[in-house]
């Protein structure tokens, strides 16, 4: 399976960067193939979250849903594909303080 990692320095407390990234509707913002997202139910941000997605690769658009299996600020965000995509993915996004 391909793997892709970038890195970006932001120059905000961990905490700010962590909530921003968590936060379904951010997503279009800061990842390029995510044209919209939503996320099912109310509440806040948890183990078990899912958010309705519609990524465009290539030029071709197409809906998934993403489910949070990991969350504890401080530590990465693990993300898995939680519906029939045409590509099986997880995610895995992490805050981190430079020594």
């Amino acid at each position: 399976m391909p793997v892709v990692e970038e890195s970006i320095v932001v120059q905000q407390p961990a905490g700010v960067v962590f909530d921003f990234l968590v936060d379904p509707s951010n997503l279009p913002v800061w990842e390029s193939s995510v044209v919209e997202t939503r996320q099912i139910g109310d509440g806040p941000m948890a183990v078990g979250t899912r958010s309705e997605r519609v990524n465009k690769v290539l030029g071709v658009p197409f809906d998934w849903v993403s489910e949070v299996t990991e969350l504890q600020r401080g530590r990465p965000q693990r993300a898995r594909t939680a519906s029939t995509s045409p590509s099986r993915t997880t995610s895995n996004r992490s805050t981190a303080v430079p020594g």
